[in-house]
């Protein structure tokens, strides 16, 4: 369990870490917008699953049918990795994901690229949380 723990951990900080640098150098051409498009979906892609993983971890009880990424939200509030805010917004970033797939819509691919910044720091503070949880001893 302990592989597994920290090597999604790892995957978590180097996603959001790929996703900050690409953030900092975007300069609202597609192709800086769709490189982000690919960070940001990567980044909540590992910090859900990190979270599923340390929700396990910290329960002791690895569960299988611990839900999708929006049950994973639910339960890292419940853990307090999650602010009362915080939980409510991130709900939009699993939906903001499955709209990735219409960014050939140039509309809506510039609106969800306003949004990253927000959801970058977002990120930033659930996995800063998992991560005082994971160093914490139980």
């Amino acid at each position: 369990m302990a592989d597994r723990l920290t090597q999604r951990r790892e995957d978590a900080e180097r996603a959001v870490a790929h996703f900050h640098a690409g953030m900092a150098e975007y300069d609202g051409s597609i192709g800086a917008r769709e490189f982000c498009t690919l960070r940001f979906m990567l980044a909540l892609d590992t910090v859900w699953k990190y979270a599923k993983v340390l929700l396990g971890a910290k329960s002791g009880w690895e569960r299988e049918d611990r839900g999708g990424p929006k049950q994973v939200i639910r339960e890292a509030w419940i853990a307090g990795w999650l602010s009362d805010d915080d939980a409510k917004v991130a709900g939009r970033l699993v939906d903001d994901r499955n709209l990735v797939a219409h960014t050939y819509r140039e509309k809506l691919a510039q609106e969800l690229a306003e949004r990253f910044p927000s959801h970058l720091a977002l990120m930033e503070r659930w996995l800063a949380a998992m991560v005082t949880a994971h160093d914490r001893p139980d």
